[in-house]
């Protein structure tokens, strides 16, 4: 008589699983290897960044729109003034803005401040735009693996810079100097 083993079906139940998980862990290794390289590589943190960079880098022209809306109405003859200001203006602003005794002194003091507010405009897009492009530089030696180096200009720059920042003893500068 001849003896069957039996074979339980539990196990060929598990080892189909355990192909099936196999399979399905090859198929998404390219996709497990992207997520890592994306969250190693800072991206929500840099996402966050070059948002709050591009806000700053657009708030210098918004002032510089109002400066440039000044230049305009002080270049104005006084009857398209007094048109722009008491036809024109009070069908763009609601009501409650719309009075003569909000409008008319806003719009002197514009004509009045547009050079300053033009001159503000151009240093801050300046700054704002500086730091937009070095946090971009940050972003990509993280992305690609770059190691940023330092010249000797910048590095002389940053001494100068913690020298005239520091109130502690000249040594302290040196050290500075020498740090990578």
């Amino acid at each position: 008589m001849a003896t069957k083993t039996a074979r339980q079906p539990g196990s060929q139940k598990h080892q189909r699983i355990s192909r099936i998980l196999k399979t399905l862990d090859k198929k998404t290794k390219p996709f497990q290897a992207f997520w890592a390289k994306f969250n190693n590589d800072w991206s929500w943190n840099n996402a966050a960044g070059l948002a709050f960079n591009l806000i700053l880098s657009i708030f210098p022209l918004v002032i510089a729109l109002l400066a440039l809306i000044g230049f305009f109405l002080g270049r104005l003859d006084p009857a398209a003034y007094q048109d722009l200001t008491t036809r024109q203006l009070p069908h763009l602003f609601p009501e409650i803005t719309s009075s003569q005794k909000i409008i008319q002194p806003a719009l002197k003091q514009l004509t009045k401040d547009s050079g300053i507010l033009g001159i503000f405009a151009i240093v801050v897009a300046i700054f704002n735009g500086s730091r937009l492009f070095l946090f971009l530089q940050g972003c990509f030696d993280l992305i690609y693996h770059v190691r940023h180096a330092v010249s000797s200009l910048k590095m002389c720059c940053r001494w100068l810079w913690s020298c005239s920042l520091s109130s502690s003893s000249p040594s302290w500068c040196w050290l500075r100097l020498f740090r990578p």
